[in-house]
């Protein structure tokens, strides 16, 4: 029988698999941010993401292995930062006039990857 990794064509996360991922982020700082110390191993974040991947994997759409949510991670971290960014660069361009386009694109889910 072939594992759920060998058998989905999916590769786009879906809107759930981000809401866990950014809960998971959001609950868990020291994951997120790489900080190791005696209260935080590299074994620990190693066994997290994992855990991590089982939940996404079990959840539907994407299913990867634990490098790929990796990457899938980095690649929306900076999807965010750019979307950020150009969110400045608009709003600096406009003469720091109150921008619509700021409050409507901008949501919670960037303010904590950022």
């Amino acid at each position: 029988m072939e594992s759920p990794l060998e058998t989905c064509n999916c590769k786009r996360i879906t809107l759930a698999q981000k809401s866990i991922i950014v809960s998971f982020m959001e609950k868990n700082p020291q994951f997120h941010m790489g900080k190791f110390g005696p209260f935080f191993t590299l074994q620990d974040r190693n066994r997290m993401w994992e855990e991590l991947a089982k939940e996404l994997n079990s959840n539907g759409g994407a299913v990867k292995d634990v490098n790929k949510w990796k990457k899938s991670w980095v690649d929306y971290k900076s999807e965010v930062r750019k979307k950020i960014s150009d969110l400045q660069k608009k709003h600096n361009e406009a003469g720091n006039k109150e921008s619509d386009a700021t409050d409507k694109t901008f949501n919670n889910y960037h303010e904590i990857v950022y």
